[in-house]
């Protein structure tokens, strides 16, 4: 069975939240604010894969989700981000939005990679809120989210031998 066109809804991950946490040390007053920033969301590729003839996997599978990034931890440590995704499709696909019907690109060369869905940026944690007027903020940010979209991938198909000549004039015969 030969696919050529497939819709598919892509998710691209959301960033980490950034942490609230103070310094709690022995012998050490004071502390101060620690809490560290999110990790970024994991962003969704598309990648041109030249042993792949037909857009037939897409049929099966219809939804792909990146991983979001971890939250902010204490002793200013950041979230882990998240994994990026990559779908492998035969070159000469085309991407079109199906919301506004925008035309995203295409790939055309093996290895040819292609941005879809961008993942969130991760949220900043209360050590990043630290001035010398404003020693202890409690203040954080929750991470974005990442871009939500369904898209039409279309496989343009290239004829590699062509039959031209007369009615009758035994066209079929040679097929």
């Amino acid at each position: 069975m030969f696919i050529d066109r497939v819709t598919v809804t892509v998710e691209a991950g959301t960033g980490g939240s950034g942490a609230s946490s103070f310094r709690r040390e022995f012998r050490v007053p004071l502390g101060g604010p620690d809490g560290g920033d999110g990790g970024r969301g994991g962003d969704i590729y598309l990648e041109a894969d030249q042993n792949l003839a037909t857009l037939l996997d897409y049929t099966y599978r219809d939804r792909w989700v990146a991983d979001r990034g971890e939250h902010g931890m204490g002793a200013n440590k950041t979230g882990r981000s998240g994994t990026d995704v990559t779908l492998p499709v035969p070159p000469g696909t085309v991407i079109v939005d199906a919301t506004t019907a925008e035309r995203l690109g295409e790939v055309l060369e093996h290895g040819q990679r292609l941005l879809i869905a961008k993942g969130g940026r991760g949220g900043k944690g209360n050590a990043f809120f630290a001035t010398s007027t404003h020693q202890s903020p409690r203040e954080w940010q929750p991470g974005e989210e990442g871009e939500r979209r369904t898209l039409i991938l279309e496989l343009k198909l290239i004829a590699d031998v062509g039959l031209v000549g007369q009615p009758n004039a035994g066209k079929s015969t040679l097929l």
